[in-house]
């Protein structure tokens, strides 16, 4: 059988809201014409055409990367260049003699060969919110062409035996393949927790019969694979940079006719056209099936999609064929196949900076944006529904905590196939405390959210008292009640405490009447298209643009605009409330103390440099020239002190996930062109640039959400 090791940790299945039908016939099971040309190869001849420079474009000079200096510490972009839009001045034309001229162009200077410079690749970007010529309602292509996926492979048996109680033990192939998978996770959380274990040992035993010597999984040492493991590991690490760059090389030849498509005369990056290998399962949380082997996919299990008038992606395996070939024009799937653990449908889509995705990004955030015209009407709606009975007081009750808490809808799981996470929908009583304090009362939540993150959240009325309400603000696990929404909260807390009445055991539904599907139908009776989704967009972008807009009346405004670490910091504390609000966290890295140990040692240093400075100060010739050096020098360290303050604040925190899924990118767009020409690169990396770069035409310094 083929199998691959797997070490992805994005194992999570992507869901299908439907199952695809099997067409009757298989298109593979027809002789491809040879007559039948690609349009892939006419796309990419016409696109370089299109690219080439014309005589008068190749006479322009380039222009220079601006220097950033200090401001460049630490900077998580920083092998990029500045996506910045300050004007600069054109340099100034140096007259070269020819003969200067000559040397230059062969030479350093020092008589040695000048190096290459690196050559930028241009990729051309189809500009689709300019296009004049809208497809038809629910179509998302007029033409698909692509070659398909790519497959692991094969697994390569390398003979290392394992050892069970102290004896040497010979393996198949296939169980060799299992154990090995298991040595390769052998240093992971996931090899010491017992459900990890039973899983894996469950499919080891099945694959090993029961006759075999091996009885049980804990006196199995993997410890010889390990060795074989680190060792190959270390092979690939002392290869040379030639031997490294042809490995390289090879792979990219054998990957490159998959990684673009051609998707109405336009070329689109592939996004993940890579079959997942067999492996481990690992999951999110504490999923219950972590452990399982995951199985090999066939081309028998994949199903493609492109045009009728498209050359057919063609099986690279041979002796195999697709499952079957469809042409589905209302999908922006490439192609899909069926987990093996969940039974769930995972997809191959274009890459996160394609057309298609674009368009999806623009109308999530428009539908966001019109959202604005109706909250008022809407939450008068809920204010009036809180104080109703039944499931309209459900209803009301869940939409107010999904708008002032962003918390997910949440649907109803099986634990035994999923983690067991909750949203707002499927809330038990265990996971709500109700109490007061000072100010009045009080909701404390704590459960599992989304990928197994814990949410843990306070929920209070704002403190009279400035300093106990700064206290509050700087605590993630504290949310104060928006302004203005004191009534409804007390309200809200006397219909949660009817819902987590003594009647009900801790492990009974908060909202016993009410499902994700009976409160998206109340949504869209709200407001056409209106999702729980919807609303967190909104309140996230809303809150975002708030955050940022502050800056235009703040009285520290030119503090933050003096330099770009200052100024990335305002950026970050804006962000930061949307994480909070969302719940976005994540895991501290396991370096990050000895990252911050890094950043003491190097304001220590600067501080040091900084006395020495002074003391010279005194006995300098050119004291002008020391005050410079010396007041540079302080605003090294007061950036170096800033970042370290970001740093630490954001430990814990993933501001990322926010700003992919639901910051509407026009707000830091325009944001950044506003205060300063603030450079783009310095809060999007590179593929959030790409991903938005309709953001980035579209908005100008005065677009607001």
């Amino acid at each position: 059988s083929r199998l691959t090791m797997s070490e992805s940790d994005d194992d999570k299945p992507l869901k299908s809201s439907k199952k695809e039908p099997k067409p009757e016939e298989d298109d593979d099971d027809v002789p491809l014409k040879k007559a039948k040309s690609s349009k892939k190869e006419n796309v990419q001849s016409q696109v370089k055409e299109e690219n080439a420079p014309t005589a008068k474009e190749s006479k322009k000079k380039k222009k220079t990367k601006r220097k950033r200096g200090d401001d460049d510490d630490d900077d998580d972009d920083d092998d990029e260049e500045d996506f910045d839009t300050r004007k600069k001045k054109a340099p100034a034309k140096k007259e070269k003699s020819s003969k200067s001229s000559s040397k230059s162009a062969k030479t350093d200077g020092k008589g040695q060969p000048k190096k290459p410079k690196k050559e930028v690749k241009v990729e051309p970007v189809y500009e689709w919110w300019k296009d004049e010529q809208p497809l038809a309602q629910g179509k998302k292509w007029r033409f698909l062409e692509h070659n398909g996926v790519i497959f692991p492979p094969n697994y390569e048996p390398h003979g290392v035996k394992m050892k069970y109680d102290g004896q040497i033990i010979s393996l198949t192939p296939e169980q060799e393949a299992i154990a090995t998978m298991y040595a390769a996770m052998s240093r992971t959380d996931y090899a010491g927790k017992d459900v990890f274990k039973k899983n894996f040992w469950k499919e080891f035993s099945e694959k090993l019969g029961k006759n075999h010597a091996i009885k049980d999984l804990e006196n199995c040492d993997f410890q010889p694979i390990v060795d074989h493991l680190d060792a190959e590991r270390e092979k690939k690490k002392a290869l040379t940079k030639e031997e490294k760059l042809k490995i390289k090389q090879a792979k990219e030849k054998t990957e490159a006719p998959y990684v673009t498509v051609v998707l109405d005369s336009h070329l689109e990056k592939n996004g993940n056209f890579r079959v997942e290998p067999a492996g481990l399962f690992r999951g999110r949380g504490e999923h219950p099936k972590m452990g399982q082997v995951k199985g090999v996919i066939q081309p028998e299990d994949i199903t493609m999609n492109c045009s009728e008038d498209a050359c057919p992606p063609r099986c690279s395996l041979p002796g195999h064929a697709w499952q079957s070939l469809v042409h589905k024009d209302e999908q922006t799937w490439l192609a899909f196949y069926k987990d093996t653990i969940n039974g769930e449908f995972k997809y191959v889509f274009l890459s996160a900076g394609s057309s298609l995705k674009g368009q999806s990004d623009r109308e999530k955030f428009e539908k966001a944006r019109e959202l604005k015209k109706h909250v008022a009407r809407i939450r008068q709606r809920i204010t009036q529904g809180l104080k109703s009975s039944g499931l309209e007081m459900q209803q009301n009750t869940a939409l107010w905590l999904i708008d002032n808490l962003a918390i997910r809808a949440g649907n109803e799981k099986d634990t035994n196939e999923e983690a067991d996470t909750v949203g707002c929908c499927s809330l038990r009583v265990e996971h709500i405390t109700l109490g007061t304090d000072e100010e009045g009362p009080t909701i404390y939540f704590n459960f599992l959210g989304k990928d197994s993150i814990e949410y843990k959240n306070l929920v209070k009325l704002r403190p009279k008292d400035e300093e106990k309400a700064k206290e509050g603000e700087e605590n993630p696990c504290v949310s104060f009640v928006r302004e203005g929404e004191e009534k409804n909260f007390r309200r809200v807390v006397e219909n949660m405490r009817s819902l987590t009445s003594n009647s009900k055991k801790p492990s009974d539904d908060v909202f016993d009447q009410l499902n994700t599907s009976s409160l998206n139908t109340y949504l869209k009776d709200l407001m056409p298209g209106l999702t729980a989704k919807v609303f967190r967009t909104y309140n996230a972008s809303f809150t975002l643009d708030q955050e940022l807009y502050k800056l235009e009346d703040h009285p520290e405004k030119s503090s933050f605009l003096r330099n770009d670490a200052t100024q990335l910091k305002f950026y970050n504390d804006a962000n930061y409330q949307v994480a909070i609000l969302c719940n976005h966290s994540r895991a501290v890295s396991k370096t990050f103390d000895s990252q911050v140990e890094k950043m003491d040692e190097k304001i220590k240093g600067l501080h040091e440099e900084l006395a020495d400075l002074k003391k010279k100060k005194k006995s300098a010739d050119n004291k002008e020239q020391m005050k410079k050096k010396i007041a540079n020098l302080e605003e090294r360290i007061s950036k170096q002190e800033t970042q370290k303050q970001i740093k630490l604040k954001l430990a814990g925190v993933a501001l990322s996930t926010s700003k992919v899924n639901y910051l509407d990118p026009r707000i830091t767009v325009a944001w950044c062109k506003r205060f300063g020409n603030f450079p783009l690169n310095k809060v999007f990396n590179k593929s959030l640039i790409t991903k938005f770069k309709w953001a980035i035409d579209e908005a100008d310094e005065d677009w607001r959400f």
